[in-house]
């Protein structure tokens, strides 16, 4: 009698368990894969924009151009126009977010918004709605301006680093 049973019972056992675990399975497996296809694609927008102020040379020319206002006092602009959207990637995929790990989410955001916020500023010069009293604020607002280039440089860099580390 007993069987009679264990053949039945294997099957239902074998039906909830592939019916359960398979799901989960293919679940965990499609999150793994979006995972790793939002790191690739957030890492090379930011690897991308990191090129993109090399290769115009925007650090090294703004450098150049803080270096003249100290010495000459001068109350001169420097612009750097920029007329497309900032991070299509980022901007498209921000509500996929959730499926980076916590560390990962929060530098690629602190990295969007301080861009974001750098390109406003960049707005105001190209625009001519920033304005400057006297030469010391022209020079402290262009060395602070620097600093944010910089700043973003090495931001960008890590978070690539991050977002390349770590491929599961």
């Amino acid at each position: 009698m007993d069987n009679f049973w264990l053949p039945f019972a294997s099957g239902i056992a074998t039906a909830l368990v592939g019916s359960t675990i398979a799901p989960l399975l293919v679940g965990w497996w499609q999150r793994r894969t979006e995972r790793r296809n939002l790191r690739a694609a957030f890492s090379s927008e930011v690897a991308a924009l990191l090129e993109i102020v090399k290769k115009r040379r925007y650090i090294e020319d703004l450098e150049a151009f803080v270096d003249d206002l100290r010495r000459t006092g001068g109350n001169s602009l420097f612009t750097i126009s920029v007329t497309r959207e900032f991070m299509p990637v980022f901007r498209s995929h921000a509500a996929n977010l959730g499926l980076l790990k916590v560390d990962e989410a929060k530098k690629l955001t602190t990295f969007y918004m301080l861009g974001q916020g750098l390109l406003e500023d960049l707005d105001e010069l190209r625009t001519g709605k920033r304005q400057f009293q006297n030469s010391k604020e022209c020079i402290d607002y262009f060395e602070g301006l620097l600093d944010w280039f910089k700043s973003l440089r090495i931001a960008g860099t890590e978070l690539t680093i991050l977002l390349n580390g770590d491929q599961k």
